[in-house]
């Protein structure tokens, strides 16, 4: 008898660990799978307009903010599979159009740019300056594609925003933090001028 028909609430994908022994079903059950919500809808929806997004001297940035357990890795790591990498046969390279990272919880530049060409697969020599791991990171998304950069945890790039900014008796909210990464990306001091503009960055709670 068809499984699918004695169990019909199930999905397609689940009828097929009926069989299956117990081991291997408990594992499939505490798997992470993706639950759409409206609101990881309307974030997907945003993301995908920024990868969209024809190329301009300031490009858009986006943050996604909310309370611990919320879901926000999780819309992360769904738009990274939304828009994984490909291979250029042609070229004769990778392409990737969404590059993620988990910031460190005491971050600088020179770490941020660290991580970066780690998750480039080009981990950095331990001699290289701010300037060179910089330059080595943009040269590398450039040829890769590169199109979004996103980075989770950014509430740890406080030390990453100008040393005025860091005395100020109230935190930067997320919308000026990915404001002052981007501008940073972008080159080197000019962060600030990007915190001001803070208010065109789209954001969702």
């Amino acid at each position: 008898m068809n499984e699918a028909a004695t169990v019909p609430h199930l999905t397609p994908r689940a009828c097929e660990f009926l069989q299956e022994p117990d081991e291997r079903r408990i594992r499939a059950i505490l798997g992470e799978r993706w639950v759409p919500y409206p609101r990881a809808k309307l974030a997907l929806d945003v993301l995908n307009r920024v990868v969209a997004h024809p190329r301009t001297t300031r490009m858009p940035s986006v943050a996604i903010y909310g309370d611990s357990g919320m879901g926000k890795t999780m819309i992360m790591q769904r738009f990274c599979a939304d828009h994984p990498a490909c291979f250029d046969f042609e070229a004769g390279i990778e392409r990737t159009p969404v590059l993620a990272l988990q910031m460190s919880g005491k971050p600088g530049e020179r770490r941020l740019y660290a991580q970066l060409l780690a998750a480039l697969g080009a981990p950095p020599g331990p001699r290289a300056s701010v300037v060179d791991l910089e330059q080595a990171a943009l040269r590398l998304m450039r040829t890769i594609g590169v199109q979004v950069l996103v980075i989770d945890e950014v509430q740890h790039s406080g030390r990453l925003l100008p040393r005025a900014e860091g005395r100020a008796q109230h935190a930067p909210v997320p919308q000026q933090r990915a404001a002052a990464i981007a501008g940073m990306l972008r080159g080197r001091g000019r962060a600030r001028g990007d915190q001001r503009r803070c208010a065109a960055c789209p954001a969702i709670r």
